[in-house]
């Protein structure tokens, strides 16, 4: 896989990383338990997904381009998204202008978040460490009319 746009670290609270458009002037989404269950919740311009931990570290890999699974994913969405500025931020819901963000031609966007496990003790109590892989893939509009 060629190298990530962004490889970072975002602190994870309430189960939850938070994706969005810098064009979004408060990203947070109401969850409800059909959106706990699905793992995400999303309006056009963000995507709050459900993460594998409650609190804790999370490491961040965000790619454009095709999206190549792997059998260590545990969890893997494919949502929509519209990026309208091109700035695309990623947060935690307890997290503020990190400056942790991927620039994208502005369009609409299958945001695909896959997530692993670091070891194979993550179901323990203490849950540590998860990879969050996320891939912006093409623009949908173009992706739809192949």
């Amino acid at each position: 896989m060629s190298t990530p746009k962004l490889d970072a670290e975002a602190y994870v609270s309430y189960t939850q990383l938070i994706v969005f458009d810098s064009s979004v002037p408060l990203p947070g989404l109401l969850w409800t338990d059909d959106h706990f269950a699905q793992g995400f919740a999303r309006q056009a311009s963000c995507v709050s997904f459900r993460t594998l931990i409650e609190y804790g570290t999370a490491r961040l890999r965000v790619w454009v381009g095709r999206f190549s699974g792997s059998p260590a994913y545990v969890r893997v969405h494919a949502i929509p998204l519209h990026a309208p500025s091109g700035t695309i931020i990623i947060e935690g819901p307890d997290e503020q202008d990190t400056g942790r963000a991927v620039n994208v031609a502005s369009g609409n966007y299958r945001l695909i978040i896959a997530q692993r496990p670091v070891s194979e003790e993550w179901a323990s109590p203490s849950f540590p460490d998860t990879f969050n892989d996320m891939m912006c893939s093409g623009d949908i509009n173009d992706e739809d009319k192949k």
